[in-house]
């Protein structure tokens, strides 16, 4: 065989494996702008679950080489990586540093007069003042609490021929900061007889009951008598 024929042959098998690998890489690179565009519009193959299709394109892409998918996970996770950004500033840790450079010693940054570390380099002495203030500043006081108290009364008239609408007037014409009258009903205790039955709410500190008790007992000429039927801490 020649050396012209055989220099001939190398070629050709170089020119077309190099052909072919070109050809598959291309082809590879279209079928990931597809899958690109197609997750562009859901998380996974068949849309927001995981499937076997999932399963299967995994083992498409990767196979077996799970070095390869432990390496691209960490480096897409890593806080300074970004493949479509520009390099890091060389202040920062050098992502995309030259590889055949020497490694550089894990040592603080810091100017070459400075004798110590400064854990606040960047701090302006304005905001390490504004920093003191905050940690020695007191605590915000705390919201007070208010009481309330939910209340059911009775109140009895002196007999059955008492006014109990205008009993109702009277007793609901008693105001206090602090006393909120709610609904009420007349009751009928016996042979024709009725109380009023009425609801209330008072702030406990603002509303004293004897006090309360005295305003509705002033109507002496209807009020004969007045009963706890209620009381309940809100």
């Amino acid at each position: 065989v020649s050396t012209q024929s055989t220099w001939g042959h190398f070629l050709s098998v170089y020119f077309f494996s190099d052909l072919y690998f070109f050809v598959m890489a291309c082809q590879t690179e279209a079928e990931m702008r597809g899958l690109n565009q197609e997750f562009l519009a859901k998380s996974y193959v068949k849309g927001y679950v995981p499937t076997k299709s999932d399963a299967e394109l995994f083992e498409k892409l990767f196979g077996g080489n799970k070095e390869v998918v432990a390496w691209m996970t960490k480096i897409a996770q890593h806080p300074t990586f970004d493949p479509y950004g520009s390099p890091t500033a060389d202040d920062d840790f050098e992502l995309f540093g030259d590889d055949d450079a020497p490694a550089k010693p894990a040592a603080a940054k810091k100017a070459a007069n400075d004798d110590d570390f400064d854990l606040f380099a960047d701090e302006t002495e304005e905001e390490k003042k504004l920093l003191e203030e905050k940690k020695n500043a007191p605590p915000p006081p705390k919201k007070a609490v208010v009481g309330k108290s939910s209340i059911v009364l009775d109140i009895k008239p002196w007999d059955d021929e008492t006014d109990m609408k205008k009993m109702e007037e009277l007793v609901r014409g008693v105001t206090m900061e602090g006393l909120f009258w709610g609904a009420s009903k007349l009751v009928e205790i016996a042979y024709g007889l009725k109380k009023l039955q009425i609801m209330l709410t008072v702030v406990d500190d603002q509303v004293g009951f004897d006090d309360l008790e005295d305003a509705i007992m002033a109507h002496e000429d209807f009020v004969q008598s007045i009963d706890v039927v209620v009381w309940n801490k809100i």
